[in-house]
């Protein structure tokens, strides 16, 4: 059976929102520029072979909206003739893209696709505005079905409530999230996926002056008794990145060497687990097991990559739990109810959702 791989990788640096290096460059622009540049990374792939254009955006509106993934195409000189389809899975949506990719080259649909995503909060912030947005049935701690507008803060502040995640643990973890940060930018680690934009060649976020002190003198952000701030949460960021899938026979007759195979991918529903609207009751004690549910997701995906053959060995090195398969399974990716400390670590050491 035809397997997909993928052949190229690349992405923009990530801007802070409102105030950093990306504030003024349009989504779209970006985009096109992270197609384009995985692209140049395979030149012996003809642009008109690409079967389908798959960007992914967690809120698909304004300068993100109508059909982002044809504006980019076309933006990246695609010939005309090659289309565009934009995704929403929240903050999995790119990497449903290279899902999609990867179910249409088993199918036989094509052979090469660009799987793409990008995020400009200076740009378009997507969150309701009005109470008029919000379905009533979804929305407050009485809501029939679920509450499903909980921002990313305050559902972090239940977590660490529910789950006695103590101040001083999250300022922890968010100071070893800063130092490998900022230790993977200094080592050059980061620069092999980036590709500068307009004379940036660097991330805003990692904070080399960041100490625990100084974390631990932040005021809390979203409630006054509360545990989460500026600086053990995540920030709100501007960045796109893309991916070139292919077919293996295809690359294999280009002479384009893979550098990671697509085995397998996966979507489920979680639902929130105890709660009026869940129909279940709270476990009086709950259990470790148990524990990682608590981040509320109305859906989480995982993909799972094989390297290519040459890069096989030193992945079962470095993850002793699937050494016999060299298969390592991507992050969970949720909605921005998710806890911040865990999405602050996945912003800081693994880029491409």
């Amino acid at each position: 059976m035809t397997e997909a791989v993928i052949v190229s990788a690349t992405r923009t640096p990530i801007g802070r929102a409102r105030k950093g290096s990306l504030v003024d460059a349009r989504p779209d622009d970006l985009v096109a520029f992270a197609i384009d540049a995985a692209l140049k990374q395979v030149p012996l792939l003809d642009r008109s072979e690409i079967a389908d254009v798959m960007v992914g955006c967690g809120f698909p509106q304004e300068r993100q909206g109508m059909n982002l993934a044809r504006r980019a195409a076309l933006l990246a000189e695609l010939p005309e003739t090659v289309p565009g389809t934009t995704v929403n899975r929240f903050c999995a949506s790119s990497l449903q893209t290279i899902r999609m990719a990867f179910h249409a080259i088993r199918a036989g649909e094509g052979d090469a696709y660009v799987a793409a995503g990008v995020e400009s909060i200076s740009q378009v912030d997507g969150y309701p505005k009005d109470a008029e947005e919000l379905h009533p049935k979804l929305f407050g701690d009485d809501a029939p079905i679920a509450n499903v507008y909980i921002p990313m803060g305050l559902t972090a502040e239940n977590v660490a409530e529910r789950w006695n995640v103590s101040r001083e643990d999250m300022d922890r973890f968010a100071q070893q999230s800063q130092e490998r940060a900022v230790a993977a930018q200094e080592s050059g680690f980061f620069g092999r996926e980036i590709t500068p934009w307009d004379g940036v060649a660097k991330d805003d976020g990692p904070r080399a002056e960041s100490t625990l002190e100084k974390l631990s003198q932040l005021e809390p952000a979203f409630k006054p008794d509360g545990k989460v701030t500026a600086g053990n949460s995540c920030p709100l960021n501007d960045g796109a990145a893309a991916v070139v899938v292919m077919s293996d026979t295809r690359a294999r007759e280009l002479g384009i060497a893979p550098r990671a195979r697509i085995i397998a991918s996966s979507v489920s529903g979680v639902a929130q687990p105890c709660s009026p609207a869940s129909r279940r009751p709270c476990p009086a004690r709950p259990s470790t097991a148990s524990a990682p549910r608590a981040c509320r997701r109305s859906a989480w995906r995982s993909t799972r990559f094989a390297p290519a053959r040459a890069t096989r060995t030193s992945l079962r090195a470095s993850s002793r739990s699937r050494r016999s398969t060299g298969i390592r399974k991507t992050q969970r990716s949720c909605t921005p109810s998710c806890s911040a400390a865990t999405r602050r670590s996945r912003t800081s050491t693994s880029r491409w959702a």
